[in-house]
């Protein structure tokens, strides 16, 4: 972000007001005559300058690099928008900060903020212009001024202060003036809730061939707590989504016991599946492409002689997976590129109505989980704060590694589950396979937990085999941990 002298608190009356309307009407009466809106800008801020117009002129030039101005001098699209809400200063700054956050890189560094305090570090220039770096490669200078000049036009829309460098932002009105999901940027604020979730799933499951309904309904259900009637689907979710243009599909009203068929449209590819592959991307370094492909794909990749193929289809596996699970990405302990594909690690948050941290990791090897493999995620959750350890092992689990975990859950508060190469190849078949198998393990969880804080409920959990695999084969001794 580049704003020069375009900043909110370089655009002042003596009173100390934000005159960003002022400016936005000498920009029309001058549209197009660069120096004739140079000058009007001197005059009213710059008239004690050594060089008033030179200095004026960069008023201009960061309204450019804001989009609000092209470099003929005349209002770009963005600039007539705001243009009309010079009368409504709140609707106004409002619009604006929502330029500023979904166009210009702003959500970043509003998400760092929030990141930091999550970890309990302080929220400084220098902290948010490290992350920045780190997370998105958007290098800024340490004596940049330009997220003070950002920050400025965010506190005139009231998300954020200016008065001290303890950062506080009001993020439920950020939520609002972003939208329903800033994360993916949709705007879907005439959908209800249940569409909105049927859509963000559709988008998370990306299919490259039609879906049948059924499938995406049950999997927004469980991953975004959301009730759909089954016997109103077509009626609550599929009628308006195709009447919004969102999906097509194809009515098996005739055909007793078979689910429609959904295939997304064009203006869902653009307006819902572009953000959301953006956001993800972004966040976790893992090329679009790779991210849109099937878990059939990604379970071949994972096959690969290529090091760096199987490494980033190990990433896609994990992103793809915490995505359907309606997790947002935190950061990489370990990536697929740097092991060759053997195993990588990754830290997922569910910021719904409670907060979970979710540690998954995957393991792209002929050897199944075990007992050490186990042991050490544990010991990992406990510097990254997780309380949710998702192991996915291509080759399966041994039972001992299943029996740990049970007694770890039993006493700590983690809840730890498992997938294998089998479910993944039947979630390529049936997606809603993942939230089913995951919500068998967290039942049996529950009830472990309660039964043994109550002794002598009945039969203990860690004396069955409710937890265990058919294969029994696999050596069961604890001595590898």
């Amino acid at each position: 972000m580049f704003g020069d002298a375009f900043s909110a608190g370089s655009l002042v009356d003596e009173d100390g007001e934000c005159l960003l309307p002022f400016v936005l009407e000498k920009l029309r009466e001058n549209e197009g005559d660069k120096d004739a809106f140079d000058r009007s800008m001197a005059d009213k801020f710059y008239s004690d300058s050594s060089d008033p117009i030179k200095t004026a002129s960069n008023i201009r030039l960061g309204m450019k690099n804001y989009g609000i101005v092209d470099q003929n001098g005349r209002f770009t699209d963005v600039g007539e928008k705001l243009y009309s809400l010079r009368n409504d200063e709140e609707e106004l700054y409002e619009r604006l900060a929502e330029h500023i956050l979904l166009e210009l890189d702003g959500i970043k560094a509003m998400d760092i903020i929030r990141d930091l305090q999550l970890a309990g570090e302080q929220t400084t220039t220098s902290n948010i212009y490290r992350e920045l770096d780190r997370q998105y490669d958007i290098y800024v200078h340490e004596g940049s001024t330009h997220w003070n000049q950002m920050r400025g036009w965010l506190s005139e829309a009231g998300l954020i202060n200016t008065q001290t460098s303890y950062i506080e932002v009001d993020w439920q009105k950020l939520d609002r003036i972003v939208g329903v999901n800033r994360e993916t940027r949709l705007e879907l604020s005439g959908l209800s809730e249940a569409q909105q979730a049927f859509l963000k799933t559709l988008a998370s499951l990306d299919p490259d061939e039609p879906i049948p309904n059924n499938e995406v309904r049950d999997l927004a259900e469980e991953t975004h707590g959301v009730y759909i009637d089954h016997k109103s689907t077509t009626a609550d979710i599929l009628d308006p989504l195709a009447d919004a243009g969102f999906i097509e599909y194809e009515s098996t009203v005739d055909v007793t016991g078979k689910p429609s068929v959904v295939e997304p449209t064009e203006k869902f590819e653009t307006e819902v599946m572009g953000p959301v592959l953006e956001n993800v991307s972004e966040h976790s370094g893992v090329p679009r492409e790779v991210l849109r492909q099937s878990f059939d794909e990604i379970r071949e990749q994972m096959e690969s002689n290529d090091t760096h193929v199987k490494g980033r289809a190990l990433e896609a596996l994990a992103v793809k997976i915490g995505s359907l699970l309606d997790l947002d990405f935190v950061d990489w302990q370990l990536r697929g590129v740097e092991t060759g594909g053997a195993e990588v690690d990754v830290v997922m948050d569910s910021i719904a109505v409670d907060f979970s941290r979710w540690q998954i990791q995957c393991k792209n090897t002929d050897d199944r989980i075990r007992t050490k493999h186990v042991a050490k995620e544990v010991g990992l959750s406990r510097m990254l704060q997780t309380n949710v350890i998702l192991m996915i092992g291509r080759s399966g689990v041994v039972p001992d590694a299943r029996r740990f975990a049970k007694r770890i859950m039993r006493d700590q508060n983690l809840t730890i589950l498992f997938l294998t190469g089998a479910d993944l190849d039947e979630m390529d078949e049936r997606p809603s396979h993942l939230t089913d198998t995951l919500a068998s393990q967290t039942s049996q969880i529950q009830r472990l937990k309660s039964i043994n804080s109550q002794p002598g409920l009945g039969t203990r959990l860690e004396d069955s085999d409710e937890f265990e695999e058919e294969d029994q084969s696999e050596d069961t001794s604890l001595d590898d941990f």
